[in-house]
């Protein structure tokens, strides 16, 4: 399983024993734990702005702080998990129409079928040059 993990900035983690953001990104796949991981990133970025500000006009403390960008992380983690299952849905006619679909494009290609003369390591597209010794 990956994670994403991110130190709070300096202004909060220094309240807290606690100075970083550890998530479960919910996939065992890098791929995908590096594209959720940039968008949890820029979640990340775009909120820490708004509560360093907050936070330097002490309108919050550090905690509420730390509360609120976890939701904020969470609900896009939510929104990507429901992004790619929706994307991942295809239904079996779609798979058997696009299948009917290469197999009517290119009939013989990626069969491995040769035609010509297999004796001797022979191949159809291949010839002796004439002066070629055997």
């Amino acid at each position: 399983m990956f994670y994403f993990r991110k130190r709070l900035p300096a202004g909060i983690s220094k309240f807290g024993s606690n100075q970083f953001i550890c998530l479960s990104l919910r996939t065992h796949l890098p791929l995908d734990a590096v594209k959720r991981a940039a968008r949890l990133l820029t979640v990340y970025e775009k909120k820490e702005i708004d509560f360093v500000d907050a936070m330097t006009e002490q309108k919050f403390c550090p905690d509420t702080f730390k509360a609120i960008l976890l939701e904020a992380m969470r609900g896009e983690l939510i929104k990507m998990v429901a992004e790619e299952r929706q994307a991942d849905q295809v239904s079996d006619a779609d798979i058997d129409q696009r299948l009917a679909a290469l197999a009517a494009s290119s009939p013989q290609k990626g069969m491995g079928r040769r035609t010509g003369s297999s004796e001797r390591g022979q191949c159809s597209g291949f010839r002796k040059s004439p002066g070629a010794h055997p």
